[in-house]
């Protein structure tokens, strides 16, 4: 797979996590596609489908950079090797803050999948959405300034 499938597949995952958490808000928009008479949220899956914007992204950028993670254990690879490159080609402070935000929207998609009620992941999901949104299209943006130059 080359980096730009993996950053399309990034772009899907956010679009997709956003169209999740209008669905979880909006209970008149549910009874009209689910026909459903008790409000449902899909906050975790907003949670799960922003981290994998971001681990596609960061995906993307490890493979533009030659760098391939596979099985057994691919996301904490990924991880690792993001944010090592990332901190090393990118030395600004913003640098840490996203290779942060990846391993803990990580960890967070795991508790948020088998610990939590989907109601009590309200504000952890739009906290992930809000940081998938900041991290996809500094990738973007990167990987398409490094074409250019």
């Amino acid at each position: 797979m080359d980096s730009a499938l993996y950053l399309s597949r990034a772009e899907n995952e956010l679009v997709l996590a956003d169209i999740i958490m209008r669905l979880s808000s909006d209970a008149q928009l549910q009874q009209r596609l689910v026909s459903t008479q008790k409000p449902l949220t899909f906050y975790s899956a907003v949670i799960s489908h922003a981290y994998y914007c971001m681990f596609y992204a960061a995906k993307a950028y490890l493979l533009h950079c030659g760098i391939q993670t596979k099985p057994p254990e691919e996301h904490r690879k990924t991880c690792r090797a993001f944010a090592r490159v990332w901190k090393a080609v990118n030395g600004d402070p913003a640098a840490s803050t996203l290779q942060q935000w990846l391993r803990e929207e990580r960890d967070k998609r795991s508790s948020s999948a088998y610990h939590r009620s989907a109601q009590h992941n309200r504000k952890p999901a739009q906290a992930s959405l809000d940081r998938a949104r900041i991290f996809y299209p500094c990738i973007y943006a990167r990987l398409h300034t490094s074409d250019k130059g």
